[in-house]
């Protein structure tokens, strides 16, 4: 997965490489133009298997620590793989975070997660009734890790609107 390298050296490339977290290697990685690593950090064990144990939206921040998204949560971690920030989707009774998370100009954290809601879709006339439907969910985090702003895609987006296929689920 790859992330945010802007302040990364131009030569180098960051990424976190993993078939799973079951095989090794499985860590993030910095690369020269060349393919040489210049940098390793071991995933290490995971909280849950899967896709949420990569890391994902690796970006380097200004004082040299990586942001990320790792186990459902947001963590911030040095060189050296110290813990200096962990944010916890399930801390704020929101399912896990996943996929990207992104500093903001003014330090606040954006990411995402899921919300959750059964649509009832035989008005359709597709041969299928209520199905429990996930749709994204933004979150920013202030500096002190308190949500300050949330977007659900169910409030901008209508669910009834789909393509062909949906009853073959």
């Amino acid at each position: 997965v790859l992330g945010d390298t802007s302040a990364l050296d131009p030569a180098y490339r960051m990424f976190d490489y993993s078939y799973t977290p079951l095989f090794e290697p499985d860590g993030v990685f910095v690369v020269d133009t060349a393919g040489v690593t210049r940098w390793y950090y071991e995933n290490g064990p995971a909280d849950f298997l899967g896709a949420t144990a990569i890391y994902a939206g690796l970006e380097p921040m200004p004082d040299g620590t990586l942001l990320a998204v790792r186990d459902g949560a947001i963590v911030v971690f040095d060189e050296l793989g110290e813990q200096r920030l962990r944010y916890l989707g399930f801390d704020y009774g929101l399912p896990a975070f996943h996929h990207d998370v992104h500093r903001l100009d003014n330090g606040n954290l954006l990411t995402m997660t899921n919300s959750f809601r059964d649509i009832d879709y035989s008005s359709l006339n597709l041969g299928v009734g209520v199905i429990h439907v996930a749709g994204d969910l933004l979150v920013e985090l202030d500096t002190d890790g308190n949500i300050v702003w949330m977007w659900d895609a169910f409030d901008h987006l209508d669910p009834l609107r789909v393509r062909a296929g949906l009853q073959d689920g």
